[in-house]
């Protein structure tokens, strides 16, 4: 099919379903419904698209394995606009779950100003050679002063909103940025105070960049809700430290947002 789900509606809005609804646009459209239907509607955007692409590209596997359409279909542009037209005017009508991906989404915003009581405070950063450095509203960096030390570099950050369902909204939406490309670990890691615990290392391209820049570090995200408050802590080490030895870091960080949750 030519275009995406997304892009059709918006050259359908207002149609009226076709006289002729073919069977295989009937098929078409119950079981890229029921694919899509699987979409956390609270993903972002670009993430969604993704889904719904790619629901119809096993939509249209299925309509061939089941024989509900052949190749030649496929080959016949005509006939894919058709079948398309027909597939998404019936969606609009009968795909509840379409109505949800699609309805406009309300901005959680975080505040511009974050208490300095919600990081932690740099005495704790001492204890691992790193001395302070950049300081913003928004995050706390934190350096190694011997080059030998194992602990290279750290920035403590936080995202200060209304509610905890804010927080949370704002968490799922940005998470994957919040990751920078980095590969999640499927390890259970818990802190206490941390909601939604998410741990993430450098992904294997920042890691063949790094090794050809002659450079032997590790990333290590951590990535969690204390109350109204989501947190980023982000340690790079030497190649001796494993990230559960880092837990520490969230756990300071969970520790010090819960006993100064910020009204």
């Amino acid at each position: 099919m030519k275009a995406p789900l997304l892009i059709a509606i918006v050259l359908l809005v207002g149609s009226t379903i076709s006289a002729q609804d073919s069977t295989a646009a009937k098929e078409h459209a119950r079981f890229w419904c029921d694919c899509i239907g699987k979409t956390d509607p609270a993903l972002p955007e670009d993430s969604i698209v993704q889904q719904v692409n790619l629901c119809q590209s096993l939509s249209i596997t299925h309509l061939l394995n089941n024989k509900f359409i052949t190749t030649e279909v496929l080959l016949d542009s005509v006939k894919q606009e058709e079948l398309n037209a027909i597939t998404v005017a019936l969606m609009l009508r009968d795909c509840a779950v379409l109505h949800e991906l699609l309805a406009p989404k309300e901005k959680v915003n975080y505040r511009e100003e974050n208490p300095d009581n919600i990081f932690t405070p740099a005495s704790f950063f001492a204890t691992y050679g790193l001395a302070a450095g950049e300081t913003n509203t928004r995050l706390r960096v934190y350096n190694m002063k011997d080059k030998e030390n194992k602990y290279q570099r750290c920035v403590d950050i936080r995202w200060v909103f209304e509610n905890n369902k804010d927080a949370i909204s704002w968490y799922n939406a940005n998470l994957e940025k919040n990751a920078e490309g980095g590969e999640r670990l499927k390890e259970p890691f818990a802190v206490a105070d941390a909601e939604m615990l998410a741990v993430f290392r450098e992904s294997k391209a920042a890691m063949d960049m790094m090794k050809s820049f002659g450079m032997v570090q590790r990333h290590h995200y951590f990535i969690f809700i204390t109350g109204n408050v989501v947190c980023k802590v982000f340690v790079a080490t030497d190649d001796t430290v494993n990230t559960k030895d880092l837990l520490p870091f969230a756990e300071a960080a969970a520790k010090q947002v819960k006993a100064n949750m910020p009204k």
